[in-house]
């Protein structure tokens, strides 16, 4: 026995002060702010209408300039959303502003008095989340993990809350973006909504900082996606399985596509440049998946 606790104790050592470390080095990190100049949230949503499990609506939020309020910085945050395929200039949505000594955030709805905490990133393990505007006293939300994500080459805090969403995922708050099932959506549904929502990509001053499924959902609302000038349709959309999907395009000229799993896996792409591509859906099993479509090898849009 001498000589095998001799032979494994170094790498018992090893494997200790591993985990020694990622736990304390959360704890090391300085908070990380959300973003003072640009800054664009995407989100996958699902709602009573859709047809489950394919989500039916995609919006996205994004900065646009600044106000003063009481003698308050906020930003102003502008919304686009897409239901169905037909994307639609929402409009405004509110002020967003944050107290970075505090660590908190705080969201002014256009239609309500006053603002609310949107986050409080002052949590440690245990702790039960705080009401706010996007949690309320109904979904108690307790922090389980306090881990650290690599972004653009630097770390920030996550925060893992129990319990999951209605869809079963882990909701993660995440330092200087907001929260995995988006940016002022509901943080959890086990009070019995029949909706969710899932934050797809975070780009902040033009770069892409937080996108885990990589196939094109940072730019599905983009301008240049909608006034793109050669326009695709899918049809019908959504399917049932079985039945035979059709990507078509307005030009003579051939396109090509790829299709993607929620994960980001190609799970087909058509064989040859066609103005028309048909596929049998009884090739795919039931879920979620994502047309890129390509002209002349540049990616022109998306369609789900």
């Amino acid at each position: 026995q001498t000589c095998t606790i001799s032979v494994y104790a170094p790498y018992f050592f090893i494997l200790f002060a591993l985990g020694f470390y990622a736990q304390n080095l959360s704890a090391q990190l300085s908070y990380t702010p959300f973003p003072e100049g640009e800054a664009v949230w995407h989100v996958a949503y699902w709602e009573d209408e859709c047809p489950i499990p394919f989500p039916c609506r995609f919006d996205q939020y994004a900065y646009k300039g600044d106000t003063m309020v009481n003698n308050l910085t906020y930003h102003r945050l502008y919304y686009t959303y897409q239901v169905f395929g037909e994307v639609t200039q929402g409009g405004y949505k509110g002020l967003i502003r944050q107290d970075t000594a505090q660590k908190k955030v705080y969201y002014f709805p256009s239609n309500e008095p006053g603002e609310y905490l949107l986050y409080d990133f002052n949590l440690q393990i245990g702790d039960t989340l705080p009401v706010t505007y996007n949690h309320g006293a109904l979904d108690e939300m307790v922090v389980e993990n306090i881990d650290t994500l690599l972004m653009n080459g630097a770390y920030r805090k996550s925060y893992r809350l129990l319990p999951p969403n209605y869809n079963g995922d882990t909701t993660l708050l995440i330092e200087g973006i907001g929260a995995t099932s988006g940016l002022i959506n509901a943080l959890g549904t086990s009070n019995g909504w029949e909706r969710y929502s899932l934050l797809t990509c975070f780009q902040a001053d033009g770069e892409t900082i937080y996108s885990p499924y990589d196939i094109g959902l940072c730019t599905i609302l983009g301008i240049a996606d909608q006034n793109n000038t050669i326009q695709v349709s899918l049809q019908p959309n959504p399917v049932r399985q079985g039945s035979e999907l059709t990507l078509t395009s307005d030009i003579p000229t051939a396109i090509n596509a790829k299709i993607f799993n929620v994960f980001g896996n190609l799970i087909w792409e058509s064989e040859k440049d066609s103005n028309e591509i048909k596929w049998d859906t009884r090739l795919f099993n039931r879920g979620i998946y994502f047309v890129k479509v390509f002209h002349k090898e540049q990616f022109i849009a998306l369609r789900k």
